[in-house]
């Protein structure tokens, strides 16, 4: 009878755990960037108000950009890299954020001819504005690619990054840290090539992660075309790195690099790492943990049981509050948990069905979640998710907003009384391809006219989106077919 006590009281716990997981509320979605800076793989901080510091590039022209919000609004976004400098960016690698307070720093590489270098920036008002560039990396003639900055146990920025000979032969990962808040930083020390014996894989970004005087190097290896995900530890801040442990345990054999990463998170005693394996098909996202002190592997497994592509899945948290996006398919998809893995959440869509989106990052305070994605809208869309409940985020009511004709075989007149924030307009059709957008100022009623007489009859969904309401609306032309 004890036995079957016990079990109850076991069952009844891991219910409740499960459904107190599920309680939580997304916000509406905010959007940045565009135009002519572009939206490809944004990344988020957060600074001392809890504000998200956002910054993203454009591969086309090798620029990254940046936004703060600053509590009703995000500022109007500025281009980071100077005039004549090119980012080494892509859209699965370049820029990276890390913040501490109202200190928050960006960097990335610049790749142009012979020249290969890593340069931050740093911004004391959280994400206002930034410093001009500090090289970071001093590698002479090699390259140095793909970096990746934390701060370290001593409140300080340290940066991983992919160093490789001037003939890109010998990939490996170094590791340099700063002892005077990044106005300059030591020589790198070699964090992978010791440990592994061969080389790296050579178009996949790390990541580093630091506690204490703890710090892991999280990268995919390439051991004969073996390209596992391991972690390299060093306990003493960066001054060597001599532990390693292979924490993806798939075994995934590739003649080719598939340019996707791992992230990581330290938890109460844990290292925790997501990533994404082809090992079997199609390529799934994983959660591995690993113990931070004897580095043994103890959870390994996948995170969804979707049969969509899985990939470029990232972490954030505080000890063992976890929380985990990554694209699944044209989605962005979330789980988290208050008490490690074994409590993590169902699967949750961030973004909205029509919006066709990847490249997910996360950032965690205060038992709320910021998740920022890229859209087929062209903008960078921000969300928030609370853990504590629902939000002060409601749809508009119907007798705010006159859409007129619907139907309609010309065009829709769009009427809204004006809102404490601005107003993000866009019109899709049924694909999800955008058709029409534009922001409306704050406190300024809109009338606005949308021409459809070009477009063919069907439906079509109008999204309003504003600081604290959302609606989608659908419409419907006639006509032309």
């Amino acid at each position: 009878m004890n036995a079957i006590k016990i079990s109850f009281f076991l069952l009844l716990v891991m219910f409740l755990n499960n459904a107190f997981a599920q309680s939580g509320s997304f916000s509406s979605v905010q959007m940045i960037g565009g135009g002519t800076s572009s939206n490809t793989r944004p990344r988020i901080a957060l600074n001392n108000m809890n504000y998200p510091v956002i910054t993203w590039n454009k591969t086309s022209n090798k620029i990254v950009s940046y936004s703060a919000w600053n509590g009703t609004s995000f500022n109007t976004p500025i281009t980071l890299t100077p005039s004549g400098l090119q980012a080494d960016v892509f859209t699965w690698a370049g820029q990276e954020i890390a913040s501490i307070k109202d200190t928050v720093y960006i960097v990335y590489a610049s790749l142009i001819g012979t020249e290969s270098n890593l340069f931050i920036h740093k911004s004391v008002n959280g994400g206002s504005t930034f410093s001009d560039t500090v090289r970071v990396s001093n590698v002479g003639t090699d390259k140095s690619r793909f970096p990746s900055i934390a701060i370290n146990g001593n409140g300080q920025p340290v940066v991983t990054f992919m160093r490789m000979m001037s003939s890109w032969a010998m990939p490996h990962y170094a590791v340099a840290n700063s002892m005077n808040g990044g106005a300059s930083f030591m020589y790198d020390v070699d964090a992978t090539s010791s440990l592994t014996g061969n080389e790296v894989c050579d178009c996949c970004p790390s990541t580093i992660v630091c506690k204490n005087s703890q710090q892991a190097v999280l990268f995919r290896d390439n051991a004969s075309n073996q390209r596992d995900i391991k972690a390299v530890m060093s306990f003493n801040n960066g001054v060597t790195f001599d532990s390693i442990k292979k924490v993806d345990l798939n075994n995934w054999i590739l003649n080719a690099c598939p340019s996707t990463g791992p992230d990581g998170h330290f938890g109460t005693d844990s290292l925790y790492s997501v990533f994404s394996s082809g090992a079997t098909s199609p390529m799934q996202a994983y959660i591995s943990v690993i113990n931070a002190s004897t580095m043994q592997v103890g959870t390994h497994k996948v995170i969804s049981t979707s049969t969509d592509m899985q990939q470029y899945p990232r972490i954030a948290g505080n000890k063992d509050t976890i929380g985990i996006v990554w694209q699944q398919g044209n989605k962005v998809m979330f789980s988290y948990s208050k008490n490690g893995v074994a409590a993590l959440s169902n699967v949750l869509m961030v973004n909205d069905s029509l919006d066709l989106s990847s490249n997910p990052d996360i950032a965690y305070s205060n038992q709320v979640f910021h998740i920022v994605w890229q859209s087929n809208s062209g903008m960078v869309h921000y969300r928030t998710f609370d853990m504590n409940g629902a939000l002060d985020i409601r749809n508009f009511e119907a007798n705010e907003i006159s859409i007129s004709p619907n139907p309609s075989s010309s065009a829709w007149l769009v009427a809204l009384g004006a809102q404490p924030e601005n107003v993000f307009l866009a019109l899709y059709d049924v694909h999800g391809n955008m058709m029409y957008s534009k922001v409306f100022p704050a406190n300024m009623p809109i009338q606005q006219s949308i021409s459809n007489i070009q477009w063919k009859s069907g439906n079509y969904f109008l999204k309003l989106n504003s600081g604290k309401k959302s609606s989608t609306i659908k419409l419907t032309k006639l006509g032309y077919e």
